[in-house]
């Protein structure tokens, strides 16, 4: 029976009245929580979605979710949406907002464990709400280890600008994405409305979580290893819902589109759910829609797995039902910067080809014409003169651009290696860098800077010294839970730094394969070891959680 309520007629729409895009749950599960038939329930929510939305005067929702839980995103006026949060059909109004990716995938050292996968997650699929995928190249072909399709899942390959049915294969068997929340015309230009990945990070985190195992990775002309997933053997569903906009810092997730790919991966009966990201603050799962929903997925029998989130701030699912996965480091390629009659300066180096002796130029002084000081201090691309830094080591500031920019700049203006330092004391970052690179800390940036103003025409030698096995330590970057919440998050550690990965195939050859960091790199290893799990155990999902614990 549907209730009813009599709402004011002063409720009305104006035509002229400001509207914004609101989640609206409604009270009781969704169709994962309940043993009613599917589709009766289904459409029972469908209608009284309805009737609480024309209980307003409100317009057509831009998404409908009845699976992880009944709700709808729809536009509504402030006058809307408090009458909607005090109707007791409703459990939840809630503004849509922006979530951002855990963690963007950026370049670290290689650990051992890339290669350490043998096998598993055969007959299992793994969803990811993420930045999409770029599915061509070995990482995601099909292969035999694959097995028998499997019977449950009922995802589809939603086809698009540059996504053909041919895009999804045996290994990536569903591919949807959810821009509607985000706004299609809010998009940047290059950005593709379809389920590829427009970024990499979504890329990463599928190959690291289910990529094929056995492949040589090689890139900026030296072999980065053996690469193996840790569920080569399992399937991918792509459920993109994170975009880039014109400027970079309005590139994010609206939790509607989030929302809305959790419900959908919910019905497509994924067996595994990966969701890389996260909010700025941890808020009350109870006024959290996005987590409501993973609390839908879970009660559907998903093993549901978040990343923990990087930066400051409290672990962005902080709810029972959820694996939360900080990060750890433990090996790192170090590199020493020499001088002669100086001691050496130490720091983190991928590359294996030294460098030198070559004179040290610092950034700062080496501007290119029309350029100014601080961006040649940052080595912005094209700041830096070529006269001045060809065939010398550059020091190059951290901060402005990424720090894989800074080596090309100095690659560009015929620079032969790069010192990175740390302005104030940060974490060391073993890049894979278009020259070879030492990446130091503050301190030894203000030695290495004294020491250049004594000897203007220093020349220095950069020296790889290889991987080197340290104690496994929580990253500084990881969030931590907090410990007033009465839930122990994160719930989980993996490595989260150093990590190979596959890159965008339609990026140059050098970046077909990436070195990533983050705890969505952690996370995407949880969620392979869940699938390895459930390929070889008829465990629920609830069993798989505490397995891994």
């Amino acid at each position: 029976v549907l209730a009813t309520v009599n709402i004011p007629s002063s409720a009305a729409t104006h035509a002229d009245e400001e509207t914004s895009l609101h989640l609206v749950t409604l009270t009781g599960p969704g169709t994962a929580g309940t043993v009613l038939p599917e589709q009766v329930l289904a459409t029972w929510m469908r209608t009284a979605q309805e009737q609480v939305l024309a209980s307003v005067g409100a317009g057509e929702p831009v998404y409908r979710c009845t699976t992880a839980l009944s709700g709808v995103a729809v536009e509504l006026t402030d006058a809307q949406a408090d009458l909607l949060a005090a109707d007791p059909r409703v459990a939840l109004v809630e503004k849509d907002r922006m979530l951002h990716l855990a963690g963007t995938a950026t370049s670290a050292g290689v650990p051992a464990s890339a290669a350490a996968s043998t096998g598993g997650g055969a007959g299992t699929v793994i969803g990811f709400v993420d930045s999409g995928i770029s599915p061509e190249g070995a990482v995601f072909a099909a292969t035999p280890a694959l097995g028998s399709a499997p019977t449950a899942f009922r995802g589809e390959c939603r086809t698009g600008p540059d996504w053909s049915e041919e895009a999804c294969t045996p290994k990536v068997v569903g591919a949807q994405w959810f821009v509607d929340g985000f706004g299609a015309d809010r998009v940047r230009d290059v950005a593709s409305l379809s389920a590829r990945d427009d970024v990499g990070h979504g890329t990463a985190v599928a190959s690291v979580a289910a990529g094929n195992d056995g492949l040589t990775a090689r890139g900026r002309g030296q072999r980065l290893g053996r690469f193996a997933g840790i569920a080569p053997d399992a399937r991918i569903a792509m459920y993109k819902a994170c975009w880039t906009a014109p400027d970079p810092d309005d590139d994010g997730c609206a939790a509607s589109d989030v929302v809305s790919a959790i419900d959908r991966a919910t019905a497509d009966r994924v067996d595994v759910l990966n969701v890389s990201v996260a909010a700025d603050s941890a808020p009350d799962p109870a006024e959290d829609t996005v987590q409501r929903a993973l609390l839908g997925a879970a009660e559907a029998d998903v093993v549901v797995v978040a990343a923990a989130g990087n930066g400051r701030g409290e672990v962005g699912y902080a709810a029972p039902w959820v694996t939360t996965v900080g990060a750890v480091t433990s090996e790192v390629r170090r590199g020493l910067v020499e001088r002669r009659g100086a001691p050496v300066l130490r720091g983190v180096m991928v590359s294996d080809k030294p460098v030198g002796p070559a004179r040290l130029v610092l950034g700062s002084a080496a501007a290119s014409p029309g350029s100014a000081r601080k961006d040649a201090r940052l080595c912005v691309p094209g700041s830096l003169d070529a006269a001045q830094v060809g065939g010398r080591v550059v020091v190059c500031t951290r901060g402005g651009v990424s720090r894989t920019d800074k080596s090309r700049a100095v690659q560009l203006a015929d620079g032969v290696g790069m010192v990175l330092v740390n302005e104030v004391t940060g974490s060391l970052d073993p890049d894979l860098h278009s020259v070879p690179t030492v990446h130091v800390d503050a301190r030894e940036g203000d030695e290495l800077g004294r020491w250049l103003a004594r000897h203007p025409r220093g020349r220095v030698t950069l020296t790889p010294r290889g991987t080197q096995s340290t104690p496994a330590r929580v990253a500084g970057w990881s969030r931590v839970g907090d410990p007033q919440l009465g839930v122990v998050t994160p719930d989980l550690l993996g490595t989260g730094a150093g990590v190979l990965a596959a890159g965008r195939a339609d990026a140059s050859s050098d970046a077909r394969w990436q070195l990533v960091s983050g705890t969505s790199v952690a996370a995407a290893e949880v969620s392979g070891l869940a699938a390895v799990i459930r390929s070889r155990r008829p465990w629920s999902a609830t069993l798989v959680r505490s397995a891994l614990a």
